[in-house]
């Protein structure tokens, strides 16, 4: 059976990886990902080469994703130049976010060495290829449970020294003919192409999918209001994809915009009491990057990946605790006057439903390996099929069938029917 990834790609990945143009490839495999568990989009492997440098053989590993093979998801996918983001992100953002970093730091996310955005009418010859940081110890959590208190700071310190990296690089840009520092950097960060949210359609099917799932789990409530509970929720799609741009008011960063459990890798170390506890987290999937208010990456983590109850009671000491890691990267006179904690608060605040409502639509879908894979329906054949119809009754079936789903789904969609105020 043939190679999906050519020989020439992992010659480039292994001269990248070592600097160095003096090895032989003696053999390379390939494994196929389980899409479920990497990402929804795309197509993912692991390749291991075994290659002889100086007359040593090493074993190296790589993570490559390349572009889904299903003709609607794949004109999706272009349409909305995901893949293109996440290239631009790792080979020409990030050595550039990498250089403002004081040194000895670097980027929370995967060392990229080779990234190719190229595609014709015959071939689509477009790939990531980036280190496999589980060799370094990093690992995916084993399922979607809400995070802890001390995973939660892993996240945010990370975060934190991603967001710092975007405004010490805006610091060094200088006005332009014509153009203003704020417009450089939009310029820099492509803000016009890279701010681009799902599509309307997804959008739209989100809240229907809401709505039917709603008067089916609280049908005293709204199995004879579901038309009133639709146009509310339009609109507040409509207000959240308006927080999803640049803003005049608040400083702006590149945010990952899709920080959920399987876009984290963990490394531990053990306390004095001997248990491993999370103190680093590298970030993965970049293909949904906006460059936003820093407040809307926060947001949806938190919305993503804990409870309820946990945000209301420690959201403002972990804002605190994220702020002060974006501290550490820049001077305090210049984050006083960029970022000051009192403009953070008051971000978090007004972009408060940009968390809610999002994550109602990301939870259905990446809280399935909470429902027993025997509960589960057919996978579409393309993915995003499934995601642009109404899925009310599919997300009913699995509240039936998971006590873990149902709690996370009715505490998310409360929420956020809370907030628009139909709940009554």
């Amino acid at each position: 059976m043939s190679n999906v990834i050519v020989k020439e790609d992992v010659e480039h990945a292994v001269r990248s990886y070592f600097n160095t143009m003096d090895f032989t490839i003696e053999r390379y495999e390939e494994r196929q990902f389980s899409d479920a568990k990497v990402g929804f989009m795309g197509r993912h492997f692991r390749i291991t080469a075994w290659v002889t440098i100086s007359g040593t053989q090493k074993q190296i590993d790589f993570f490559a994703k390349l572009a889904p093979t299903s003709e609607t998801q794949y004109t999706a996918k272009t349409t909305s130049n995901y893949f293109t983001k996440e290239v631009f992100t790792y080979t020409d953002l990030a050595p550039r976010l990498n250089s403002c970093l004081p040194q000895g730091n670097t980027l929370p996310l995967p060392r990229c060495v080779l990234g190719r955005d190229e595609k014709t009418s015959t071939h689509d010859r477009r790939i990531l290829i980036l280190e496999d940081v589980t060799r370094k110890n990093y690992k995916l959590l084993e399922d979607v449970r809400p995070l802890d208190f001390a995973h939660c700071k892993a996240v945010l310190k990370s975060l934190g020294k991603f967001h710092a990296s975007s405004l010490l690089l805006q610091g060094s840009l200088v006005e332009e003919k014509g153009k203003t520092r704020q417009e450089v950097a939009k310029s820099v960060f492509r803000g016009d192409s890279l701010n681009w949210m799902s599509s309307n359609n997804w959008a739209m099917t989100c809240a229907r999918s809401m709505a039917t799932a709603s008067a089916l789990l609280w049908p005293e409530r709204f199995a004879e209001s579901t038309k009133t509970v639709i146009e509310k929720l339009d609109r507040a799609w409509e207000r959240v994809y308006a927080m999803a741009y640049d803003s005049d008011k608040y400083a702006n960063v590149l945010c990952h915009a899709d920080l959920w459990i399987n876009n984290m890798l963990f490394s531990y170390e053990s306390n004095a009491s001997g248990e491993e506890v999370p103190v680093d987290v590298v970030f993965v999937d970049f293909q949904f990057v906006h460059y936003t208010p820093p407040a809307l990456d926060v947001l949806l983590f938190l919305h993503l990946c804990t409870h309820r109850d946990f945000r209301n009671e420690n959201w403002r000491s972990l804002l605190e605790y994220y702020h002060s890691e974006v501290g550490k990267y820049i001077p305090n006179h210049t984050l006083k006057e960029v970022y000051p904690l009192s403009s953070l608060f008051e971000s978090f605040e007004e972009f408060r439903e940009y968390g809610r409502l999002k994550s109602t639509g990301y939870l259905p879908t990446v809280l399935e390996g909470l429902v027993p894979k025997h509960e589960l329906d057919v996978q579409e054949p393309d993915v995003l099929v499934g995601m642009l119809r109404d899925r009310g009754h599919q997300i009913y079936r699995y509240c039936q069938a998971s006590e873990a789903y149902r709690s996370r789904i009715e505490e998310s969609f409360q929420e956020c029917l809370e907030g628009l105020d139909l709940w009554n």
